[in-house]
């Protein structure tokens, strides 16, 4: 595969991003930046399917990163 081909199209990932930034614009503005969190915490210590969530969350972060890491490195790019 080329590396100038795009898997994904520019303008689908600027919709999914402006969609999900709204997103958490509102809640941020319903519930404040601190509330947030909170609550984001809480939902993910108190419940298990909070938590299963967070975990996946946290393991596709990593990888990624990982993803980014590799990308860069075989570029010679740097990584931040």
């Amino acid at each position: 595969m080329n590396h100038t081909e795009n898997l994904i199209p520019r303008s689908l990932v600027w919709a999914i991003f402006i969609v999900f930034s709204a997103l958490t614009a509102w809640a941020v503005w319903r519930l404040g930046l601190l509330d947030f969190y909170a609550q984001v915490y809480r939902n993910a210590v108190a419940e298990p399917a909070g938590s299963q969530v967070f975990a996946d969350l946290f393991v596709m972060a990593l990888l990624c990163l990982g993803f980014i890491y590799r990308d860069a490195k075989s570029k010679g790019r740097k990584f931040w």
